[in-house]
């Protein structure tokens, strides 16, 4: 299965820590008539993406939801799409 590079390029306070990061999924189907959670990794890590919004500026692909890790710290983040 393909993997897809994800960079963060937005965050609220919560989130903060990581800017900047590229994290790691398998593909995804979204689909606006039923909720999106993916599972993303950073180093070794587990974190669960709920995307909300997906939108397309400038030749890029944003995609926009709140994410939560193993210690259930829930925040916004907005992801770049790389590959």
């Amino acid at each position: 299965m393909k993997r897809l590079n994800l960079k963060v390029i937005g965050t609220n306070s919560t989130t903060k820590h990581l800017e900047g990061e590229v994290f790691e999924s398998s593909d995804f189907i979204y689909s606006s008539q039923k909720r999106c959670v993916i599972e993303l990794t950073k180093d070794n890590k587990t974190f669960s993406f709920d995307l909300k919004l997906v939108r397309f500026v400038n030749n890029n692909v944003i995609v926009e939801g709140f994410i939560s890790d193993e210690d259930k710290n829930v925040g916004r983040i907005s992801f770049k799409y790389l590959s």
